[in-house]
């Protein structure tokens, strides 16, 4: 029987490599690392389309997560740091519109458009890799939550608080609906997720996401109105 050819974990196209998830440069180098990462079959666009981003948001969260020596201290060194050497455009993009305080501490401004195109390729994948078909934009809506990340809007203040309610029932009430996942664990924890689907992909779905142990954020794939009714 012949082979069938793997189409990309995002579209109808040809596989042409592999993606990992989440990618691999936020990891330390080590031996046998791409065999203990996730992958999901790829076409050439929506793997080499978004390394721009990947780099971006791991600039953010090694400035986030980094609180002294630490592997997201090392990250950072070994992967940001020679690009912001390299190219002024990346420099520019972390350090426009940032403020430098006295004792030390800096607060920088994000893209949050960038760290939502971030999460919307990663939701993919995990979504492919968990039921074995492609997300369909048209049965599920994204939004993302940025628990980490500093804010003085009420409304998303407010989201965030009722979110992390929520959650906390569902971890204590119903943890046997929640399933728990970690990545490839070099001397501290890269990436963990947390999936609550109890309807699997018929019903909405929760992604909880957790970068260096502290940089937490949360996915809700939520099922329109219309699907319902399919």
């Amino acid at each position: 029987m012949p082979k069938v050819q793997a189409t990309c974990y995002r579209c109808d196209s040809p596989a042409t490599s592999k993606e990992h998830f989440p990618p691999r440069c936020f990891f330390p180098k080590g031996p046998n690392l791409n065999l203990q990462l996730k992958t999901v079959p790829a076409c050439e666009v929506h793997n080499n389309a978004k390394s721009g981003d990947d780099q971006f948001l791991l600039a953010h969260i090694c400035l986030n997560a980094s609180k002294g020596p630490g592997l997201p201290r090392e990250i950072f060194i070994r992967s940001i740091r020679p690009q912001l050497d390299r190219s002024q455009g990346f420099r520019s993009s972390l350090a426009d519109g940032a403020k430098h305080f006295k004792d030390g501490k800096a607060e920088f401004q994000v893209d949050i458009a960038r760290f939502d195109s971030f999460f919307n390729h990663l939701c993919w994948a995990i979504f492919f890799d968990r039921y074995g078909v492609t997300f369909n934009d048209s049965t599920h809506l994204i939004n993302h939550i940025y628990f980490s990340l500093h804010t003085t809007d009420p409304h998303e203040i407010a989201l965030r608080r009722m979110l992390s309610g929520m959650l906390k029932v569902f971890r204590d009430d119903y943890e046997e609906h929640i399933e728990s996942y970690e990545a490839a664990k070099a001397t501290e924890s890269v990436y963990a997720n947390q999936i609550i689907d109890p309807a699997r992909q018929n019903g909405s779905i929760t992604i909880i996401h957790t970068f260096y142990g502290v940089f937490e954020v949360v996915s809700m794939l939520s099922l329109r109105e219309h699907a319902l009714d399919a």
